[in-house]
């Protein structure tokens, strides 16, 4: 059934109607909305992704450097990245947390062959009241389930081997002297925020505070080359470092709150550390006081230490090593034998008591030995002596037929010889079989009759 030309009519309108309300919602929210802009930080994408922080970083190197190759790894794992034969690579470590001594092991003889890493360092590693509080937590475990520790699975002491010292300042007594590289700091934070939100106003305690934050942590940097760069990285004062001068020092961040980025030389390589990665960060709100690769010349110094590089890596984070570490059942064997035997010998003791417990055998007589063969030899015997087989036959045959028509449509108005023809093709009985099948029964068969019509029905079942 066609449609009318009035329905047809009467949609065509509802459409143009739907448009126009489209139309007009859209200049009615253009003539009500006053310009505006937000910062929208899309946490999200930065999760899913293998970069984390460091995405922008990545983006960074392909517009700048795109003859770099880059690859990345979610976590430092057993064999992922394969630290072989690599040289001229750079590497940064976004999170170095759970570096254990074979890993920074195997990272410094990678560094040695000719390759660079950045990776950070936590101000507690390096803190006098927290190797206190490591002893008071060793003489709370047992010395021997110490023992069974691998030396090269123990945190790794980056600062012992870099030989740095925490910069303590009483600000009271001292305070940080005024730099101008703050004050435009300032006013790109202060010009920032009015583009973004033009009715709010910094105050005067706030611009303080971002001038003073500045001062104690701007770092200066005086590159072998001549050039002075500036870096301003997260976690101030609290975390700020000096490295005692030596032929490995290439270079150093130098503020009032101590430095927050080194350069060593290890073989024919460097390891930079930092207090923080936050200073290659992704860009963030520029209306705050956050460290990120927009600021200062973090830029340039991420573009000075990937000069001439073959290859950049990219490592979020480091999982916990703990491939090799003994299995907890083979440190409970080490720390008492005795205890493990005991447990041992209660869950053999338990499943022997909670399994199902079976005696011997029972041997069946003959008649509880009815198996399927002889239950209907003997239902058979049963219908023969009741005279009942016209009654078994029509039952057979009716099983047949009912599937037979279920399969064939219209099977009951064909004739003999058609049936016949129908069946035949789809059942690979012989022909005479099944022409048995398709007659009337006779009202009172005989036994040779029975006999013919059961092994003909069991022929047709076999081809089925």
């Amino acid at each position: 059934m066609s449609p009318t030309p009035q329905s047809n009519a009467r949609n065509i309108w509802l459409i143009v109607l739907a448009v126009v309300a489209v139309i007009a919602v859209g200049v009615f929210m253009g003539f009500k909305r006053e310009p505006y802009t937000t910062w929208k930080e899309d946490e999200s994408k930065l999760t899913l992704n293998k970069h984390g922080s460091l995405l922008s970083l990545s983006l960074f190197y392909q517009q700048q450097l795109p003859q770099m190759r880059q690859q990345v790894w979610r976590t430092w794992k057993d064999k992922e990245p394969t630290f072989s034969n690599q040289t001229n690579h750079l590497l940064f470590i976004n999170s170095a947390d759970n570096i254990t001594t074979s890993q920074f092991n195997q990272l410094l003889a990678w560094v040695a062959q000719g390759n660079h890493v950045v990776l950070p360092i936590n101000a507690y590693q390096i803190r006098q009241h927290d190797e206190k509080k490591q002893r008071d937590e060793d003489d709370a475990i047992p010395e021997a389930w110490n023992q069974l520790e691998s030396q090269d699975e123990q945190p790794a002491n980056i600062a012992a081997w870099a030989k740095l010292t925490l910069v303590k300042r009483d600000w009271s007594k001292q305070p940080a002297p005024a730099l101008p590289q703050c004050n435009a700091y300032l006013e790109r934070i202060a010009a920032a925020t009015v583009q973004i939100s033009p009715e709010a106003k910094q105050s005067a305690d706030e611009r303080k505070m971002i001038l003073d934050y500045c001062a104690k942590n701007l770092n200066s940097i005086s590159l072998p080359e001549g050039k002075t760069v500036y870096w301003l990285n997260q976690y101030g004062e609290d975390a700020g470092f000096n490295i005692a001068p030596s032929k490995n020092l290439l270079w150093q961040g130098k503020a009032a709150a101590g430095g927050h980025i080194a350069r060593l030389q290890h073989g024919k390589g460097s390891v930079v550390l930092v207090n923080s990665m936050a200073g290659f960060a992704n860009p963030r709100d520029p209306r705050s006081a956050n460290s990120d690769l927009n600021r200062f010349d973090h830029a340039y110094l991420a573009t000075y230490l990937a000069q001439g590089k073959q290859e950049v890596w990219f490592i979020d984070r480091i999982s916990a090593a703990v491939q090799s570490t003994p299995p907890l059942w083979k440190k409970l064997w080490q720390f008492s034998p005795l205890f493990c035997v005991s447990m041992l010998l209660l869950f053999a003791l338990f499943v022997w008591r909670a399994a199902h417990r079976q005696g011997v055998i029972k041997q069946l007589t003959h008649h509880e030995d009815r198996q399927l063969k002889q239950y209907l030899q003997a239902q058979g015997e049963f219908l023969w002596h009741k005279k009942q087989q016209q009654q078994v036959l029509s039952q057979l045959q009716q099983q047949l037929w009912q599937e037979w028509q279920r399969r064939i449509p219209g099977l009951s108005t064909l004739s003999k010889a058609e049936q016949l023809t129908a069946v035949q093709r789809m059942v690979s009985a012989p022909a005479a079989d099944i022409e048995l099948w398709l007659q009337a029964l006779p009202a009172k068969p005989t036994t040779q009759q029975w006999l013919a019509y059961l092994q003909a029905h069991q022929h047709i079942r076999n081809a089925i």
